[in-house]
């Protein structure tokens, strides 16, 4: 309910009326004294006379400071008015102006967002990252602000590269398998497309720049990425970030398929090897580490022999960049000595026996087995051991 502030000129009205008022009511009172038969004070009484006079000022007065409290009363009542008619406008204004072009905005942008996550949602489901790829490409177009896209997809691709590199390490021992799943695992790596290097890179770069890193994974595919695209110092310089921001990753970042990918990028270079290596508190194994492996009793009976990783200190005629495979058998006792052989397998060549018996023309003087000290150190003398795979 408003309080209403009457017009100016009944305001005037009151004030004239009231002493008017007093004043006629006083004449009334006079007159009827007279009337009655009593006596006013005469002009000659002063007393009386401004006994009178002070008597019908007193009452001017007080009706004039309760004009002039009610003049203050309505003021405030007539500005409270006024204020309230404002903020009714301006909140009239403000609902005038959601509906009107805000409410549209908002309704829009709040669709943008909920295709935005149902374009992520797909991008998680497809197997095809090219596809991944344009889903989140569209996801960010609506939503540029949904968190983990970035990571995702740049991960995503990263595990690709990886499952190729991983099918490269395997490929030629694959081929000495002699099993339907191994054929069919070739013939995929044989028809695989190229793997998304290039691609992986640049998600990967754009998830750090967006602070999108979780636990520091990106910063460890980021890592792998550079080295199987032999961008050695930024590899290097990523591994000594994830060192100090993520020291919990090192051990993954130590794992044999993922130090194959970093070593990758040295080109079997040995100073590059010995750098990486000491960057990732890796040690290579010593001769005398990998005789105790192959001399332990195996797991299982199963279990025929030790695979290691490894490069070639003399490259030679091997131009692939892929590290070498060297499969040591466990040994067996002949004539009171421990022997046992290896096999070699480097990328793109036919796997080479240690001894390698083939260079024997006569068969009788063939060896097809060496004393374990004298296998170890020909291959020892021939390679810098990396790891067990």
């Amino acid at each position: 309910m408003s309080n209403k502030v009457p017009p100016l000129w009944k305001i005037f009205l009151l004030l004239i009326g009231i002493p008017a008022g007093w004043l006629i009511v006083w004449f009334l009172l006079t007159l009827v004294v007279h009337l009655v038969g009593f006596s006013l004070p005469s002009v000659g009484d002063a007393n009386g006379l401004l006994a009178t006079i002070g008597s019908i000022m007193g009452a001017i007065f007080t009706v004039g400071g309760l004009i002039v409290a009610l003049v203050a009363v309505l003021t405030q009542i007539q500005l409270q008015d006024r204020v309230k008619q404002e903020v009714d406008k301006a909140k009239q204004e403000v609902e005038d102006t959601f509906n009107n072009k805000l409410r549209i905005e908002y309704e829009k942008r709040i669709q943008d967002q909920v295709e935005g996550m149902l374009a992520f949602f797909q991008a998680t489901s497809t197997p095809d990252w090219r596809q991944a790829e344009a889903l989140v490409r569209e996801a960010l177009q609506k939503y540029p602000s949904l968190p983990g896209m970035r990571s995702y997809l740049g991960l995503l691709l990263s595990r690709k590269v990886q499952e190729y590199f991983s099918g490269l390490l395997v490929q030629n021992v694959l081929q000495q398998a002699d099993s339907f799943a191994s054929a069919m695992y070739l013939h995929q790596l044989r028809y695989a497309e190229a793997p998304p290097k290039v691609e992986a890179i640049d998600w990967l770069k754009e998830a750090l720049e967006h602070q999108d890193n979780p636990e520091g994974q990106v910063s460890a595919a980021l890592a792998f990425m550079y080295g199987f695209n032999e961008a050695y110092e930024k590899m290097l310089n990523t591994i000594q970030e994830v060192r100090i921001n993520y020291p919990a990753l090192l051990s993954y970042l130590q794992s044999p398929d993922h130090l194959m990918m970093l070593i990758y990028a040295c080109n079997k270079d040995q100073p590059h090897i010995q750098e990486l290596l000491k960057a990732l508190d890796v040690l290579p194994p010593t001769a005398e580490e990998v005789r105790t492996a192959i001399q332990k009793p195996p797991a299982s009976t199963n279990e025929q022999f030790v695979d290691w990783y490894a490069v070639e200190l003399n490259v030679g005629a091997n131009t692939s960049k892929m590290p070498v495979k060297i499969r040591i058998f466990y040994p067996h006792t002949q004539e009171t000595v421990k022997v046992t052989r290896a096999i070699i397998f480097k990328h793109g060549q036919e796997p080479i026996p240690r001894p390698d018996y083939y260079r024997e023309p006569d068969p009788s003087k063939r060896v097809i087995d060496l004393p374990v000290d004298e296998l170890v150190k020909q291959l020892f003398d021939e390679f810098l051991f990396l790891c067990p795979t």
